[in-house]
């Protein structure tokens, strides 16, 4: 054991004169075996958490696919375990019907509405750039001191990054594919990880962490078509991009409202003829929203978690400044799991909304 330690021990050494965070991830794994070899429970719940963090910054890019194949498992692999016990159907089979099912739906999406929303996207963005140069050299002198050396025509590489589609169809694709497997056999990836780690809880996460990913997305999907609906009825213009924005950034606990809202009231401003009207416009639209996710929330939801909210705040800024988007969304049920991890004696479960627990 203590030889193995030495040669990680090492091995890290030397690769910490080329690669940082990988000699982090073997001293962190080398950290977590001398723990749990040594029976010291508490310290190697810290340093798997640490060593799970650590490599999924790790491993980078390659997060996307396994990701996507990760959320398609949650939140379908209760029916493809719905038709196993009702209709014997085998879960390889149901599987694959709905892996097709979502490959047709992602490909009519990503013709149709990403193009719509993409080529929106670029019209806002033209439009910034035209009033930006109308500005008084005054203004921009004081944009230019607020914003210091940050050029505003970066801004306009999001667009590139949008638009090259070739990545990202590549990497939805290995997703896709990658959550056959995952859908057929999620129990017995569970009930392995489970053994391997001694992770008694590990079915309570999963079955946590899908449970609050299906009622986002249900959420996420709700807000964006009502948002769009209510652009369209009033005459609001690029209604597509601010409805997909206002679904994609409801996924973000607590600040997605915000940066809608922020991001509406701009596009509305650099597009209208009609600022005031319009924007008086978005005022009701995101009036009426809140009004309806206040009502309509709680009942898609139908149960919430009980976590502080400090540790919330906390989890959406280490996780945005980890991985992004991708860190936003998770940053809730990651934050159950770790404190569950970190604290077993004071569990987080889902709670209903009357406050009784659900065991």
């Amino acid at each position: 054991m203590y030889i193995l330690l030495g040669i990680i021990s090492f091995i890290a050494a030397v690769l910490l004169a080329f690669h940082e965070l990988l000699a982090a991830f073997l001293l962190s794994i080398a950290a977590a075996i001398v723990f749990k070899a040594e029976g010291k429970t508490s310290m190697f719940r810290y340093s798997l958490v640490i060593s799970i963090i650590l490599f999924l910054k790790l491993i980078g890019n390659a997060l996307i696919p396994i990701v996507m194949a990760a959320l398609i498992t949650m939140i379908f692999h209760p029916v493809v375990d719905y038709l196993h016990r009702k209709y014997r159907i085998r879960k390889a089979i149901s599987s694959i019907i709905i892996v097709i099912l979502l490959l047709l739906l992602f490909i009519g999406a990503f013709t149709y509405l990403f193009a719509i929303v993409i080529n929106q996207a670029e019209t806002v963005m033209r439009n910034m750039k035209y009033y930006y140069s109308t500005l008084p050299p005054q203004i921009k002198d004081m944009l230019s001191q607020a914003l210091k050396d940050f050029d505003i025509s970066n801004i306009f590489s999001i667009i590139n990054v949008a638009t090259s589609t070739l990545s990202i169809g590549f990497n939805a694709m290995i997703g896709i594919i990658l959550s056959i497997y995952f859908l057929t056999d999620a129990e017995s990836l569970l009930a392995m990880i489970s053994r391997k780690f001694d992770l008694s809880q590990m079915r309570n996460f999963y079955n946590i962490t899908s449970k609050y990913i299906r009622t986002q997305m249900g959420i996420a999907l709700f807000v964006g078509l009502l948002v769009f609906t209510l652009s369209s009825i009033l005459g609001i213009r690029f209604a597509i991009l601010i409805g997909f924005l206002a679904g994609l950034l409801n996924l973000i606990p607590n600040i997605g409202f915000i940066i809608t809202l922020f991001l509406s009231i701009i596009i509305v401003a650099v597009s209208s003829d009609h600022v005031f009207l319009d924007l008086a416009k978005l005022a009701l639209v995101f009036t009426i929203d809140q009004v309806m996710e206040t009502i309509i929330t709680p009942r898609i939801m139908g149960q919430t978690f009980k976590i502080e909210p400090s540790l919330v705040i906390l989890g959406l800024a280490i996780g945005g400044a980890l991985f992004g988007i991708v860190g936003f969304v998770f940053a809730v049920p990651s934050v159950v799991i770790i404190r569950n991890l970190l604290f077993p004696e004071e569990p987080l479960k889902l709670v209903h909304e009357d406050n009784s627990e659900e065991l």
